[in-house]
């Protein structure tokens, strides 16, 4: 198996593994209900609001949502999980929340009743595929610049020699960006990649992978050109 991260230049190297060791810590932090990764499109409704979030992990007794619209702490919602044959519906109420990157926000949701987590397809396509490399499978917040007004995402997985993301608008294949990945303490760093394909992700969101090009020279050329 290639070692995590032989693509990717060095800042780039140095914060997938401070990533890498955050998603170790949080995974063996000491719960009453096992938590499992995965980063589903969610439904949030509570009176005339609705909005869309994404998961970040879920247990039988909570869920750690991401979206952009900021959450009521105490207030009760219905959370409507999209699964890939059939959706899930549950209430819940936001017991914390706080910002993640510039326009997103995480909150931890606890449920009321015990959510059948075996409903559940816990893979989908994107982490089952063949990669030689190993991913990270970690939310963290990416600003997309280059070609207008900067735009936010956050990633599904990373790796050494690209990235999955999580966005609010369609990416042309090809299309050439300067992305800035953060750490949930603003350390970020900028690497330049490339789209390879893009596809719809819940009801109005868009998955796309992206890779890095290889050699340190052509990073340079292109982060002075989109910066």
């Amino acid at each position: 198996m290639m070692k995590l991260a032989t693509y990717a230049t060095p800042d780039v190297r140095r914060l997938l593994d401070q990533i890498k060791a955050d998603e170790t810590a949080y995974d063996s932090e000491s719960r009453a209900n096992q938590r499992i990764k995965l980063i589903r499109p969610v439904t949030v409704s509570s009176g005339d609001k609705t909005y869309q979030a994404f998961s970040r992990d879920i247990s039988t007794g909570g869920i750690c949502l991401i979206s952009s619209v900021d959450n009521d702490l105490g207030k009760e919602c219905t959370i409507q999980i999209q699964n890939t044959d059939h959706e899930l519906h549950v209430a819940g109420t936001c017991r914390w929340k706080s910002t993640f990157g510039a326009s997103h926000w995480i909150s931890g949701w606890q449920l009321d009743g015990s959510l059948d987590v075996s409903q559940l397809e816990f893979e989908s396509s994107v982490a089952l595929d063949n990669r030689h490399e190993e991913r990270i499978k970690a939310a963290v917040p990416v600003e997309i610049r280059g070609g207008g007004p900067a735009a936010h995402a956050f990633s599904l997985n990373l790796s050494g020699t690209g990235i999955c993301l999580v966005t609010e608008n369609a990416t042309p294949p090809e299309t050439l960006r300067l992305l800035r990945l953060s750490r949930r303490n603003s350390e970020s760093c900028e690497v330049v990649a490339k789209c390879r394909w893009s596809r719809a992700f819940g009801d109005s969101h868009w998955l796309s992978g992206w890779d890095y090009p290889k050699l340190d020279r052509t990073q340079r050329f292109y982060r002075q050109l989109l910066g």
